[in-house]
């Protein structure tokens, strides 16, 4: 919309002085202010077909759309509430029956994370230890791997400042300090690997050795049995 023609036309104010006039006679600002008032004004329009001007302003557009467009919803108790026909579960819930003998969550553990899981991280492990420290190499066993990993659960779950807090006199906990010694278990976490280095490198860190074990036991498993 122009807005000259929301606002009204430019009109231009010319006050006519009279014929004859001089600067004396202006000089007076009495007298300059009597004869401004007596003087004539003649309004220039810019133009004389501007008619929207005439509209009243009952039948311009009403903003009141545009009002409702931006209202917030209302919400009601009980709006979402389904029934318990609409919330039921009408896929399968069979299990395969080697699940369905899980009994313990360590067997559960364990249907997950199989034996050939850990010996993979084993191997790449001790290779990884041979590369970074051959004069002193590091041995470890499948065995010091679950322990490892069963450690550091422990840990996400009793959480302490440090991890030597574990073995500490004072804070330390049996199921930590009782398995494992602390360089022992520092020693593992340093040279843990899951990746073959002889591979492919991956364009990000990190992402050769998730997809190593994923791919090869963990995600294979998933879709063996499901």
């Amino acid at each position: 919309m122009d807005p000259r023609k929301f606002y009204g036309g430019i009109h231009t104010i010319i006050q006519e002085f009279p014929n004859g006039s001089t600067d004396d006679e202006l000089s007076d600002d009495d007298d300059y202010r009597r004869r401004a008032k007596k003087r004539p004004l003649v309004i220039l329009s810019e133009s004389d077909s501007d008619t929207e001007d005439d509209i009243p302003l009952s039948e311009l557009p009403s903003t009141s759309s545009r009002a409702n467009r931006n209202a917030k919803p209302r919400w009601r108790d009980g709006f979402l509430e389904k029934t318990e026909t609409e919330i039921q579960f009408l896929g399968n819930t069979s299990l395969p029956a080697d699940i369905m003998q899980l009994k313990t969550p360590v067997q559960f553990f364990k249907y997950l994370f199989t034996d050939d899981m850990f010996h993979y991280i084993t191997q790449e492990t001790l290779k990884y230890a041979v590369e970074k420290r051959p004069e002193k190499p590091m041995i470890v066993t499948s065995a010091d791997i679950e322990q490892f990993v069963g450690i550091c659960l422990m840990m996400s779950i009793i959480q302490l400042p440090s991890t030597r807090d574990y073995w500490s006199s004072v804070l330390g906990h049996p199921k930590v300090n009782s398995f494992m010694f602390c360089n022992r278990f520092e020693e593992i976490k340093l040279f843990l690997h899951f990746n073959d280095d002889s591979q492919p490198k991956f364009p990000k860190i990190g992402l050769a050795m998730i997809l190593s074990i994923n791919s090869g036991h963990f995600l294979s498993k998933l879709e063996n049995d499901y």
